[in-house]
């Protein structure tokens, strides 16, 4: 339990400290000469979430948001204890390394590039550390700085992701592209607790959507910086969240791909979506 404690309160933490834009388009041709990438992807938690019941942003400064992570904290930390049978099931899952290979793979598919470094970590990078990186990039090279977290919905019934990623070249101290990639899972679906058809036969639909989720991800970042020689649109849809928070609104946009069940579409809000049809 106390290892929970700690993973919760680090990423009520990391979320709080999250500075800068969630989207810039990179200008016609800004990708185009790149030529090797250094990542770093940085995975707060080492197990699986509960979302809290509702998030705020006041707009109150640092302050304000401490309080609210701190009453998010507080309400992931009593539901744990109530879930826990959950996460005997899946302890062994490495999110984490999935997701490592999910942005490898989106990186390598949408820049068309083989030289893709990437280095997890579960610790937000710090200032002076992000400056050195981007101080040491060098002609044709790129820094992608990623921020991915994943959580149970509100009702239990879905999985979702998150990636942040800000993409850095040499001379700029700002993010010449940056977009947010969210995966939200088919529910389950049975006659009993949502939480025990997740640990079903050793967590097997959990192990199933965290593998469908990195692989979404990657597609969606793939999608996403080819710019130009993504697919062309197709249409205009809005999804329902179905997460069980009642805050959480409606995302309309552009889909870019519809396969496998699944479709992605482009946020006219920003960001890239992946839902289940």
């Amino acid at each position: 339990m106390l290892k929970h404690a700690w993973v919760l309160l680090g990423t009520a933490m990391l979320a709080g400290c999250a500075t800068g834009p969630d989207t810039v388009a990179a200008a016609p041709g800004a990708l185009k000469d790149v030529i090797a990438v250094e990542v770093r992807n940085t995975v707060g938690q080492d197990e699986l979430l509960p979302a809290p019941p509702e998030r705020i942003h006041p707009g109150t400064g640092a302050l304000g948001q401490a309080l609210v992570d701190a009453r998010e904290h507080q309400y992931r930390l009593s539901a744990v204890r109530k879930i826990g049978p959950l996460f005997a099931a899946i302890d062994d899952v490495d999110v984490r390394g999935q997701l490592q290979q999910g942005v490898a793979l989106g990186v390598r598919q949408g820049l068309g590039i083989d030289a893709v470094h990437v280095k997890t970590t579960p610790v937000l990078l710090e200032a002076d550390e992000l400056a050195q990186l981007r101080t040491a990039l060098k002609p044709g090279t790129a820094l992608l700085d990623v921020t991915s977290e994943y959580e149970l919905s509100l009702n239990a019934l879905r999985v979702e992701m998150e990636s942040r990623a800000k993409l850095y070249r040499a001379g700029s101290d700002r993010p010449v592209h940056a977009n947010r990639y969210f995966y939200q899972s088919a529910p389950v679906a049975g006659g009993t607790s949502a939480y025990l058809l997740w640990a079903d036969n050793g967590g097997e639909r959990y192990r199933a959507v965290v593998a469908e989720g990195a692989g979404e991800i990657a597609r969606m970042m793939a999608l996403d910086l080819a710019g130009t020689a993504a697919p062309v649109p197709i249409r205009s849809m809005t999804f329902e969240m179905r997460n069980g928070a009642s805050r959480a609104k409606p995302v309309t946009g552009v889909v870019l791909l519809e396969q496998n069940g699944r479709v992605i579409l482009r946020a006219d809000s920003g960001g890239l979506y992946s839902f289940a049809k």
